[in-house]
């Protein structure tokens, strides 16, 4: 047996070591146990990493994603949740759409379509189960994508500058034919955080540039450019802006978190400049005696350590200088001579933890070095003040171990974490049939997946397969095997995680050392009572309500039945004695149109029926620094987002082979009009037009719009006799609805024939033609039928099928045409069974160049796999 001589004694882990469950006259031991055990049947922890198809978008797009969801200590995929939810949230923490996930196959899987009015700039995708809600928001998945607009047609360029203590901030705007906007008067409005700042109007010079200017101590982070007076057209854009204060954040990590008194310790330290970024920084620390005692300097992304020995009864102070010149006191801990901290480090393929103390922490005192990884309680370990002790590093899991020091009483001294390498992870080959491959060319790809030793293994994945040219690759960026062992379990902005699986194991020590917070907070296991969770976990979906007399009394023991309109009831249940009720077991998807019907214990109707509203959690996000962006000229911007389309004055422009289409739309379209889908209408009325009819029926209406025909009651389609589809206030309504609109409160209706937008309303119904009905107060609300409410819950979002061009049809290969995709290939479940290796296929783009293939998954083990490869476009 393999001993390590620590100067002080010699330790022989088997013998001192005491793993979970071993007999031992200890109580300690087995009460760390019982607490792990207890916490985490209360609490299992669920983790998510999503895989996106790419991390740059132009509005309008999908985003292709696969989540997997696993336990978070083992990361074996776990059934606890059924469903997931999927946020995109802009700059401000706002919601711009969130859509439910249903498992399917083990799986989830789908797409969320950017709205094509999407501003550029940098959002966030978080994705978490309704369980994970029970927790803090650093549990949930966070992924920062870029979007770039196609239906913009202003384009602003910014470039700040500082002189003195005010800031220059020039803005250029230019249209999508890469002319400048001359002349232009623009409503700049500044902020700092959510607070408004300022008011000002500029005006644009023969550039299309006008200059802002500030004091730096206004701190401004952002300014919204508008159109006054919407002219020529509506426009408001929010851009955030570059701190350029010379202000930076420095601060000291000592090792085990605490420093002491007496002794000599790692201290760790990391710089962030105002944006927080990681910057160079060095100093000097001195003592109360002005005195230096040691000097130090970043090394790796704004972090460092140094070795300080202090003395009993000093404090310590830094002085930090930057780059920029620019220099900060920065006080340190007060050294502790009563208190203890871990030291950690590897020395001979073993990890040494040594107990340093203060020089006045009572001696002799029994302590505990409690270790797990992930949650998973790996062994409780006695020791003195003076403890030195050793691991042997391939006796323990990969990823993130924590040690935590702790008394008898669950008093914690000292807590340590340190990452283990993993073992030698499984092999993911990637092989093509060719090394280049021609345009609307077959790509043959073979994955063969096995260990070390080259014999198969099974495991799930999903693909994806860009194009360089218009996705730059992105090595820095989190994947699944360095979300799920290193940054899932620290807390705080990570600069490149996915570079650290290539760093050395000093750097990635560095994040331990100044990245303290884990996901496990070992206080709450020792103390905490388990309290009922708020956030329930998901294995179906439910509706909750309430039903209440006319005095808003609840009532007991109520009927409520729920059902489709059109089909039959879906269930039955009675109300408790608060009068509320839950319907469980359904299975919906999003935008279904949901009755529910209440009666009184002995039949009566009146009655009123109140939906609970689903509970989610505010956002909190985290965004880079934002990037002066250049703007395109004419070709760059057609070179860019081929075979797409912008905006020009309010008309979309459609761009398709060296030709560029103007579709017009009918005049009354050509303004502005309130409410849902009017941008999509072929023909509209609005107040002026409407104020022109003096008619009490919303038919008489509905007659004036061409292409529709009004019989009595009844509307159909002139062009195809079908009945339409009725969205009024954003919501589709059944035909018999349309006799709760009273004409007078109607704001716009109008009417889509457009074959190309009536797909959009395909899945409701709304094929055959679209009647929009927009009324004054936003909120369509029929004469209430007593007992009866109408809703749409967030249901699942049913997945779309990933188009890509069969260019085996010879009539396909033959269309004229440009195929510019952006994500050649997207393939959300790949399996590989028991042979270890499964096969794939997909045409080539129109576009030289190369392509990225991209794979993550997990083995059958539960190994985190990533593997990327290059293929050429010749």
């Amino acid at each position: 047996m393999k001993t390590i001589c620590t100067g002080m004694f010699t330790i022989m882990l088997v013998l001192l070591f005491r793993p979970v469950g071993a007999q031992t006259e200890d109580a300690f031991p087995s009460y760390i146990e019982q607490c792990f055990n207890n916490y985490f049947n209360f609490n299992p922890q669920e983790k998510i990493y999503l895989h996106t198809d790419k991390p740059t978008y132009s509005a309008g797009e999908n985003i292709w994603f696969r989540a997997y969801c696993v336990d978070a200590s083992y990361h074996i995929p776990t059934q606890l949740s059924k469903f997931i939810y999927l946020e995109l949230i802009n700059r401000q923490d706002s919601i711009l759409k969130r859509i439910q996930i249903k498992q399917t196959d083990s799986c989830f899987y789908g797409n969320l379509t950017i709205p094509s009015t999407t501003p550029p700039g940098e959002y966030c995708l978080c994705v978490f189960t309704n369980w994970m809600q029970n927790n803090e928001e650093d549990f949930f998945f966070k992924k920062n994508i870029q979007i770039v607009s196609t239906v913009n047609e202003v384009n602003i360029h910014t470039a700040s500058s500082r002189q003195d203590n005010a800031i220059r901030t020039t803005l250029t705007l230019i249209d999508n034919a890469g002319k400048p906007y001359v002349h232009q008067r623009l409503k700049i409005t500044t902020y700092r955080h959510k607070l408004a700042v300022n008011k000002t109007t500029l005006k644009t010079d023969e550039q299309g540039s006008a200059t802002l200017q500030y004091p730096v101590s206004d701190s401004i982070d952002r300014i919204q450019v508008a159109f006054p007076t919407d002219l020529p057209f509506a426009f408001s854009r929010e851009i955030p802006l570059l701190n350029l204060s010379d202000d930076f954040d420095f601060q000291f990590f000592p090792e085990g978190g605490n420093l002491l008194a007496g002794t000599t310790q790692t201290v760790a330290f990391k710089a962030l400049d105002a944006n927080g970024r990681s910057i160079a920084a060095e100093g000097k620390i001195y003592n109360s005696k002005e005195q230096e005692v040691v000097s130090f300097s970043t090394f790796h992304r704004g972090m460092g350590t140094l070795e300080l020995t202090t003395q009993p009864g000093e404090r310590y102070y830094a002085l930090v200088h930057t780059a920029t010149n620019r220099e900060k006191r920065v006080d340190l801990q007060i050294p502790q001579a009563e208190n203890l901290a871990l030291q950690v480090y590897p020395q001979d393929n073993h990890l040494i933890l040594a107990v340093k103390k203060g020089i006045h922490f009572p001696a002799g005192k029994t302590i505990y070095i409690v270790m797990h990884s992930r949650g998973r309680l790996l062994g409780v370990l006695p020791a003195k003040d003076d403890f030195v002790g050793a691991l042997p590093l391939n006796s323990l899991p990969g990823g993130t171990v924590q040690f935590v020091l702790a008394d008898a009483d669950s008093h914690i001294y000292s807590q340590r974490s340190y990452f283990i390498k993993p073992d030698p992870q499984p092999v993911l080959q990637l092989r093509t049939d060719k090394e280049k491959y021609d345009r609307r060319e077959k790509v043959n790809l073979t994955l063969q997946f096995t260990d070390i030793g080259e014999h198969p293994l099974e495991g799930s994945f999903s693909l994806s397969v860009t194009d360089n040219t218009m996705v730059p690759r992105d090595t820095l960026s989190d994947n699944i095997v360095s979300y799920l062992l290193l940054t899932s379990d620290l807390k705080g902005h990570i600069e490149a995680p996915g570079s650290y699986s290539r760093e050395t194991p000093e750097h990635i020590d560095l994040l331990m050392l100044t990245h303290g917070w884990t996901r496990y907070e070992i206080g709450k296991f020792l103390t905490a009572t388990p309290s009922k969770a708020t956030f329930k976990l998901e294995q179906g979906q439910e509706i909750r309500g309430k039903i209440t007399n006319y005095s808003n009394k609840p009532m007991a023991n109520a009927s409520v039945q729920i059902f489709i309109p059109g089909e039959n009831t879906l269930g039955e249940v009675k109300s408790n004695e608060n009068g509320e009720f839950i319907i469980r077991d359904l299975d919906f998807p999003d935008s279904t149109i949901f009755l529910v019907r209440g009666y009184k214990e002995k039949g009566g109707k009146m009655v009123d029926i109140t939906i609970t509203p689903r509970l989610f959690k505010d956002p909190v996000t985290h965004f880079t620094i934002p990037r002066e962006n250049k703007p395109l000229g004419k070709e760059e911007f057609m070179d860019q987002f081929k075979g797409s389309y912008f905006y020009q004055n309010g008309v979309k422009v459609y761009i398709l082979d060296e030709a560029v289409v103007l579709r017009h739309r009918p005049e009354s379209v050509q303004h502005k009009y309130e409410g849902q889908y009017t941008d999509m209408t072929d023909y509209i009325l609005g107040q002026e037009e409407l104020n022109k009819f003096n008619t009490s029926s919303i038919y008489q209406l509905l007659s004036r719009l061409p292409g529709v025909i009004v019989s009595g009651t009844k509307v159909t389609m002139a062009r195809n006799g079908s009945t339409p589809l009725f969205m009024i206030d954003g919501l589709p309504q059944t035909e018999d609805m349309l006799n709760a609109v009273m004409p007078e409160d109607v704001d716009n209706l109008g009417v889509i024939r457009d074959g190309a937008r009536l797909t959009f309303f395909m899945a409701q119904g709304g094929a055959g033609g679209v009647i929009v009905i927009n009324t004054k107060h936003g909120h369509f609300t029929p004469k209430a039928t007593p007992g009866l409410i109408k809703f749409i819950p967030l249901g699942y979002s049913e997945p779309d099928e990933f188009y890509m061009p069969q260019y085996n049809d010879p009539e396909i290969l033959k269309a004229p045409e440009i195929d510019y995709r952006s994500t050649i290939y997207w393939q959300p479940v790949v399996p590989i069974d028991s042979s270890g290796q499964t096969s794939l296929s997909f045409f080539t783009s129109d576009m030289a160049g190369s392509y990225t293939i991209t794979v993550e998954g997990l083995g059958k083990n539960r190994e985190p796999v990533y593997r990327q490869t290059t293929i050429r476009r010749e």
